[in-house]
C-alpha cells in the first residue's frame, strides 16, 4: 500500500502528464491547422502545397490536406486515454517521415534546421503516453 505522500506524488505526476500531453495536443492541432487553414501564422494549402512538392512530395495539395488532417485526429487522439497510445505512436512515424522529408541527415543544426525539435517531441510523446498510460492506484 502506498503511504499518503507517495500517492500524493503519483497523483501530481499523473496531473502533470496530462498537462504535457494536453500541451503536444495543441502543438500538433495548431500545426495541422497552419497548414490547412493559415491558423497561428501558417501558409494554408495552397502555399504548404508548393513547399510539399519542392520535397519531391506530389501531388501537394491532397498530400496537404492528408497531413493536416492527420495532425488533427491524432492531437484530438491524444487527449483520450483510449486513442493516446496510437495517436501518439502516430505523430511519431508522422514526424519521423517529415523529418527524413525535410531534415535529411542534418541531424542536429542548432540555430538551423535539424533533427533538435522532432526528437524532443519523439522522446516527450514517448514518455507521455508511457506513463500515461497507468492507472493511479487508490
Amino acid at each position: 500500500m502506498l503511504s499518503q505522500l507517495e500517492q500524493k506524488f503519483y497523483q501530481l505526476r499523473h496531473n502533470f502528464n496530462l498537462i504535457f500531453i494536453a500541451l503536444i495536443a495543441f502543438i500538433m492541432f495548431s500545426h495541422g491547422s497552419q497548414k490547412l487553414f493559415g491558423w497561428f501564422g501558417g501558409n494554408g494549402i495552397e502555399k504548404t502545397a508548393l513547399l510539399f512538392e519542392s520535397l519531391g512530395l506530389a501531388p501537394g495539395e491532397p498530400l496537404v490536406i492528408l497531413a493536416g488532417t492527420l495532425e488533427l485526429i491524432f492531437a484530438a487522439g491524444l487527449l483520450f486515454p483510449k486513442t493516446r497510445v496510437f495517436s501518439g505512436l502516430g505523430i511519431i512515424v508522422f514526424i519521423l517521415f517529415a523529418g527524413l522529408r525535410s531534415y535529411g541527415s542534418n541531424w542536429f543544426l542548432f540555430g538551423g534546421y535539424g533533427w533538435e525539435f522532432a526528437f524532443l517531441l519523439i522522446i516527450s510523446l514517448l514518455v507521455s503516453i508511457s506513463s500515461t498510460t497507468k492507472k493511479v492506484s487508490s
